[in-house]
């Protein structure tokens, strides 16, 4: 009997003095991704009915890509692109709120083409053939030019390569573009056979961003689906 008390007491004892050891803590980071860390990765911020996908530029800009949400379909869908102004010390998640919105382009089935001199390409179109570009200044913050191609267009030395014009009777063309244009088309032969797709005349031509200068370089039809 006296051995089972001094047990009890030793037991008591013990336990007095023991701490008792803290629980298991899971610690869930803050999304700390910056721009500097994640470049090819598409980081979500809302996730509501929009989401934003990061693109960064470069020093001096970023752009996300806008989607929304499409009830009927159940799909996110591009909606736009918006611009800010390339800010270090901002998270991802920061952007929106910060007031550095330069430029937001929507509405259309847009692609991001890049940024070059600080000038924004969008492109435009769904399908392999007519398609749109899209130039906004962003020192200025407004579209300087919105053209079409077809096929593939280039970017060098300030002057937009491959862009086709397919009328002249509406737009801000002076008189000169307008004689030229209509002299392309009747010195322009058309291809007997059209292997059953539509046929389109157009004017090959380049245009410089800076000077706003157009140059017509020869006429060609175009054959579409």
């Amino acid at each position: 009997m006296r051995k089972l008390l001094l047990f009890c007491i030793i037991l008591l004892v013990f336990l007095a003095t023991c701490k008792k050891a803290p629980p298991a803590v899971t610690v869930i980071p803050e999304n700390n991704i910056t721009t500097d860390e994640k470049v090819e990765d598409k980081v979500y911020i809302d996730n509501s009915n929009r989401k934003y996908d990061e693109l960064y530029v470069n020093e001096k800009y970023i752009v996300f890509e806008e989607s929304l949400f499409s009830e009927v379909a159940g799909l996110w869908y591009t909606n736009g692109f918006s611009v800010y102004e390339y800010n270090k010390n901002l998270e991802t998640t920061e952007y929106k709120d910060s007031g550095n919105k330069l430029y937001f382009i929507g509405d259309g089935p847009y692609s991001y083409d890049g940024i070059y001199n600080d000038l924004l390409f969008i492109d435009e179109g769904t399908g392999p053939d007519v398609r749109a570009i899209h130039i906004i200044d962003l020192t200025n913050n407004k579209e300087i030019f919105v053209g079409t191609y077809h096929g593939s267009y280039s970017f060098e030395n300030n002057i937009v390569s491959g862009l086709t014009m397919s009328s002249v009777g509406y737009g801000d063309y002076d008189d000169n573009i307008k004689t030229r244009f209509y002299e392309l088309m009747e010195d322009t032969e058309t291809s007997e056979s059209d292997n059953g797709l539509s046929k389109r005349f157009v004017v090959r031509y380049n245009y410089n961003v800076l000077t706003k200068e157009i140059y017509l370089l020869y006429g060609t039809y175009v054959y579409e689906q």
